[in-house]
């Protein structure tokens, strides 16, 4: 019935795990993290990511 809340719920409450294909994350961390752009904590890069694949 909520497809996109079932996800984010099985992403933060699941076992850590890699959902994303490795190729996608590579893909969409190189336009997050450049030479301009290069501090961001570990946490907000997986926030982002987490947060594009439920928008999908």
């Amino acid at each position: 019935q909520y497809p996109r809340l079932t996800n984010m719920t099985r992403d933060y409450l699941a076992i850590p795990s890699i959902r994303v294909p490795s190729e996608q994350c590579f893909s969409t961390s190189k336009y997050l993290i450049t030479d301009t752009c290069n501090r961001l904590a570990k946490k907000i890069v997986r926030a982002y990511i987490y947060l594009k694949s439920w928008w999908e």
